[in-house]
């Protein structure tokens, strides 16, 4: 168990660092000597100006380089330098990690103190600060002390300045880590801890070739909505199958207009590291810093509409997106393939291969309709998760698939039929479906 979490951690580290590293040189392609002036002219107040990277991007590479500098995420940076000194002793010297300590302590102290109000603050402490007034999370303390320090013009300056550079110093520390992750990877003692494990059934899920190349992990959901953190190993879909509908239907979900809007509200970066956005008909709606939302519209129906204000001082208003046509088959077909790969991650490889699963086989491919319905919610309340639900007492292979707020209801067995719940007395699982349908409403798509 301890390999495990140690292998999982560190593969996520190298894949977010790698997206991370793109976004960083990119921000000082054009502009690396961060710095800043105060100048004065006799009889007119003081001047300030800066030297920083181009504001979009820095705000691009802020989002990536916070997972590691979150202290409750899960790649926060002491919390993968603790592992490695504690499981990991023999990969450097006691001095190294003394001098890595070193150069972490003066990044976190940052160029110069600021005291407010009797205060000191770190650079690392003006990261959280700004961090938590808003610019990632909201926490009211923050915002009310920051709301304060932006009334003074050159501390506010100066604080935003620090922000941004503690965030590309701090990069330093990551990669210090990432070097230490590969000498562990490399390392004689510890090498057969990483060596990837040979893999035994090489059959595709879906397309069940058990031929073609298996070089690539199958990520359930797509990374844009999901993470990297829901996947299935090597050896359980074929490189054709991944790089072909697998990547087809799940770009067709994505772009689905409802998860779309969502999408933009509830992820923090795509799988390239990119704000989200989507393109409506009559609007855009785009992601430009972590915790801000912009809308364009392109006509009349794209804009706010019943604009009113809270009692907590934040304001409502109405949004009508003009979509395209509805492809439900197409939507549907994405929905069967999450259903089957989790399945897979969760019954095991040989589960998802049984003949029971190959009329949605099939349908995933796109080589026939399904005999069964879908349940999809019209109308539903958004939330920053996903959630999915099988429990096959009910009788077939039940999935509740919830991305954001948007409800999914499928068999993956094309019998028992999925039909709009109507209680009926002794059947637990009518009960359930009404209690969901009060909460959300549901239309019945035909698949057949």
């Amino acid at each position: 168990m301890r390999e495990d979490l140690e292998n999982n951690m560190f593969r996520k580290f190298k894949r977010h660092y790698h997206t991370t590293k793109r976004a960083y040189f990119d921000a000082l392609a054009e502009n690396t000597n961060l710095g800043f002036s105060i100048s004065h002219t006799q009889g007119e107040p003081l001047k300030y100006s800066e030297n920083s990277p181009d504001r979009d991007k820095v705000a691009r590479f802020a989002a990536l380089v916070y997972r590691f500098l979150d202290e409750q995420g899960d790649l926060y940076y002491q919390k993968i330098l603790n592992l490695i000194k504690s499981d990991f002793p023999n990969v450097t010297t006691a001095e190294d990690f003394e001098a890595i300590e070193n150069g972490i302590a003066g990044i976190e102290d940052g160029i110069m103190p600021f005291t407010i109000n009797e205060k000191e603050f770190t650079a690392k402490q003006i990261f959280k600060l700004i961090a938590e007034a808003g610019y990632f999370e909201r926490k009211k303390e923050s915002e009310k002390f920051f709301a304060e320090i932006a009334r003074m013009p050159l501390v506010h300056n100066m604080f935003w300045f620090q922000f941004k550079n503690y965030a590309f110093n701090a990069f330093r520390i990551i990669s210090v880590i990432f070097d230490l992750i590969r000498g562990i990877e490399n390392h004689e003692e510890y090498k057969h801890k990483f060596e990837p494990e040979e893999i035994i059934l090489k059959k595709c899920i879906y397309c069940l070739s058990e031929t073609g190349t298996f070089n690539s992990e199958e990520h359930i959901l797509p990374e844009t909505l999901a993470g990297d953190n829901i996947f299935l190993p090597k050896g359980f879909v074929c490189d054709a199958c991944n790089n072909g509908i697998s990547s087809k239907l799940d770009e067709a979900l994505i772009n689905f207009e409802p998860i779309a809007f969502l999408r933009v509200q509830f992820t923090p970066y795509t799988k390239t590291g990119k704000f989200p956005r989507a393109n409506f008909q009559n609007m855009v709606i785009e992601k430009t810093d972590p915790n801000h939302i912009k809308i364009t519209a392109k006509d009349k129906t794209g804009r706010p509409k019943n604009k009113r204000t809270l009692e907590d001082g934040q304001e409502t208003f109405t949004l009508t997106w003009t979509g395209k046509k509805l492809t439900w088959e197409l939507y549907a077909r994405a929905i069967y393939k999450f259903a089957l790969g989790f399945v897979a991650h969760d019954m095991g490889q040989v589960a998802a291969l049984d003949d029971r699963y190959q009329p949605a086989r099939d349908f995933i491919l796109g080589k026939t309709s399904f005999n069964n319905n879908m349940m999809v919610s019209m109308k539903s309340k958004p939330h920053p998760s996903i959630h999915t639900h099988c429990d096959m007492n009910y009788g077939g292979t039940p999935f509740f698939i919830d991305i954001f707020g948007m409800m999914f209801m499928i068999n993956l067995e094309e019998f028992p039929v999925l039909q709009n719940p109507v209680k009926q007395e002794g059947k637990p699982e009518d009960e359930i479906l009404e209690a969901i349908s009060k909460e959300y409403e549901f239309e019945l798509i035909s698949l057949k």
